[in-house]
């Protein structure tokens, strides 16, 4: 998720600033991942026992019975050629972070 204004520092923390060159916004495409509670657990253990203060022995997660696994759920949604509103691309042509971009 990228609020607000931070998705025009990104831009213009990602794109060099080229007076010869003119630039085009097309579409976004939005990814959402999301993944059961399970799926959470298991990562969030894994992530506890890593780094310079991480255990040598990294525990394994479980949530099957009488068993070792992980059972759960997970899902992608992709939405391509998400089209920006028209206060959107004025803002990427003359707005305070991008307009050195070349936005037409």
């Amino acid at each position: 998720f990228v609020p607000g204004i931070d998705f025009f520092r990104i831009l213009q923390s990602q794109l060099e600033a080229l007076p010869y060159l003119s630039r085009k916004f097309k579409y976004v495409e939005i990814v959402v991942d999301a993944g059961g509670s399970e799926l959470y657990e298991y990562v969030s253990v894994a992530q506890a026992n890593t780094g310079i203060t991480g255990a040598e022995y990294i525990t394994s997660y479980s949530n099957i019975s009488n068993g070792i696994g992980l059972f759960g759920s997970r899902s992608r949604l992709v939405a391509p050629n998400y089209l920006l509103n028209p206060v959107t691309l004025d803002s990427l042509k003359n707005g305070i972070y991008t307009r050195e971009l070349n936005f037409f």
